[in-house]
């Protein structure tokens, strides 16, 4: 995935001067993630947790239509716990990168409103247990979902920045993580799993 977010950010910087232009941006929000636990035999819970988190954003636009494409880049990691236990086997999701297309219409103020649709992807690494006669593996390296996003821009101020005001719904494929302990092994499986982001953005159009 970093290989894919390397190659797009050049590509941008490469093709905006031969084309109808980009936009490069910051954005910070705070995110809504519930997933659904599912054991065989067992009761199923669903559980959520808020937080705050920061991205990088780049898009270039395409000619003659008033579309985009970018990608988003959530530059940290999270340690999610199997089923929310502080001594339970966690993993690490990193690397968290969504590429999307994003349809605008300008508005008589200078403004735009838009929407967006894209795919989404975070590494799922150090599938670990905490316990020591207990071992935990995830047959997923990936997490992936879909996004769709509606958001506002303002028009272009000073420097040519712009502000954006965006909420996103991604919702991911189902993902199991296996824990073996004396032999017996047990397989719990995240299932719908949502994430709602509400953000604030500051860009640059080029």
């Amino acid at each position: 995935m970093k290989k894919i977010v390397t190659v797009f950010f050049a590509t941008l910087f490469l093709s905006t001067s031969a084309i109808a232009g980009g936009t490069i941006g910051i954005k910070y929000g705070t995110g809504d993630l519930t997933s659904t636990s599912s054991v065989p035999n067992d009761t199923n819970t669903t559980k959520s947790a808020d937080s705050e988190y920061g991205a990088i954003f780049a898009e270039f636009n395409l000619p003659n239509v008033p579309l985009a494409l970018g990608v988003e880049y959530i530059p940290l990691e999270a340690v999610v716990g199997v089923d929310g236990s502080k001594t339970d086997s966690h993993l690490e999701l990193s690397d968290h990168t969504t590429i999307y297309a994003q349809a605008s219409k300008e508005m008589d103020n200078g403004g735009s409103i838009y929407a967006k649709i894209g795919y989404s992807t975070a590494d799922i690494s150090k599938v670990t247990a905490n316990y020591d006669a207990t071992a935990a593996s995830s047959p997923a390296s990936e997490l992936e979902g879909t996004m769709v996003g509606l958001g506002v821009q303002t028009a272009e101020g000073p420097l040519g920045l712009v502000a954006r005001f965006e909420a996103t719904l991604t919702e991911y494929d189902d993902v199991s993580v296996t824990t073996t302990e004396n032999g017996i092994s047990e397989t719990k499986t995240a299932k719908d799993t949502e994430l709602t982001t509400f953000t604030i953005s500051i860009a640059k159009s080029f």
